[in-house]
């Protein structure tokens, strides 16, 4: 009886030794289990800082148009009537070429004719005084009198024949290659001396108007490079883009398309039938539409991929670098973007450097300080390895 108390005694003394044990055994198993669990990490594409210089760019359409300050008028200081015309508005002529046949007003004509006759008056009287001074009967102030007067003569008559009034009938040239822009007469009209005849521009002046968002135009100024390409050109690859320079920015919005209008005028040697490249440039007309590209001046700084640039809110934004296989985030000022690639510079002096990584690829899941992995890309093809 006394054995069987004392073994019951020694099991209760040597339960909580081997409850000590099995937890002793338990931890022993947990422990290398969670000392083998992988830390979380990201994988990550990235690409290396650089400073390069972007040329923004403005893209628009627009319109060739006759130069108004190039405008050529043509009319008749002695009048007449139009009794014949060769060409049509719209119609480009070349120099020398026949515009219209204009007969004399009988009253210019009629005016000439007393030109001539005051003139050959005065030169009678002058041949007189001179017979009569020589015999003595005439003062040497009477010579210089009718002289005066053969010289007056004398000048009305080529004013008259630079008006034109000496021919009956006048046959308008044209006095330079040009494109007819405007015929105010029409056979049989009767024009008064000064009258316009019609107005021409010169084939050369020529301007493109392009029209640009309002809140551009601070943007835009005098001077400024412009490529442009007709909107119906061939699309095969040897159309060369012509080149233009601004020549203003309007002040108001034009109501026709509520845009504003910039003018520019093409570069003459690049319309002179082939460029620098040898290969055939646009034949400009007026009223051809135009596709064109307005460069803004160039800036340098940070280029990255637009995509890179996370935004936290607020109008702040941030770029995720790599340092020691973590992710830090450096906020950035956005500059000007062209194409996929924008400008930024840090908030603080010396947080982006040249050859940083950046990450260009699976940014978005990251958050500061996450352990990333970077994955190599093909140096050919890009693909992933």
């Amino acid at each position: 009886m006394n054995r069987f108390r004392l073994f019951g005694q020694l099991r209760l003394a040597l339960l909580p030794v081997a409850c000590l044990c099995v937890v002793v055994s338990l931890l022993s198993t947990i422990a290398p289990s969670r000392a083998a669990e992988p830390t979380v990490s990201a994988l990550v594409q990235v690409q290396s800082l650089a400073r390069k210089t972007l040329t923004p760019t403005i893209q628009t359409y627009g319109q060739v148009i006759a130069d108004p300050t190039k405008t050529l008028s043509v009319t008749t200081q002695a009048g007449g009537q139009v009794t014949q015309l060769m060409v049509e508005a719209g119609q480009w002529v070349h120099k020398g070429q026949k515009l219209l046949v204009l007969t004399l007003n009988p009253k210019a004509r009629l005016d000439y004719q007393k030109a001539q006759t005051q003139l050959t008056v005065a030169e009678q009287d002058l041949h007189q005084k001179q017979y009569l001074f020589a015999r003595q009967m005439a003062t040497k102030q009477e010579i210089v009198l009718a002289r005066q007067a053969v010289s007056d003569a004398r000048k009305t008559v080529r004013a008259q024949e630079k008006i034109g009034s000496n021919e009956p009938v006048h046959v308008i040239l044209a006095s330079e290659d040009a494109l007819v822009l405007n015929i105010p007469v029409s056979v049989g009209s009767l024009v008064p001396p000064g009258g316009a005849l019609l107005s021409m521009s010169s084939r050369h002046a020529l301007l493109l108007r392009l029209g640009i968002e309002p809140e551009d135009a601070r943007r835009v100024s005098s001077g400024m490079a412009v490529t442009f390409t007709p909107v119906f050109a061939k699309s095969d690859g040897q159309n060369i883009p012509d080149k233009a320079a601004v020549v203003r920015v309007d002040g108001q919005i034009n109501p026709a398309t509520r845009l504003l209008d910039v003018v520019a005028r093409p570069d003459l040697s690049s319309l002179s039938g082939t460029n620098t490249k040898g290969a055939a440039t646009s034949d400009l007309i007026a009223g051809m539409t135009v596709s064109a590209r307005i460069d803004l001046p160039a800036q340098t700084g940070f280029a990255v991929p637009i995509d890179a640039v996370l935004d936290v809110g607020n109008d702040e934004a941030h770029l995720l670098v790599v340092h020691d296989g973590h992710a830090v985030s450096v906020p950035v000022r956005v500059g000007v973007s062209v194409g996929s690639m924008t400008l930024v510079e840090p908030v603080g002096s010396g947080a982006l450097h040249v050859g940083d990584s950046i990450v260009v690829v699976g940014q978005y899941p990251l958050q500061p300080g996450m352990a990333v992995r970077i994955q190599s890309r093909s140096p050919t093809t890009g693909a992933s390895q």
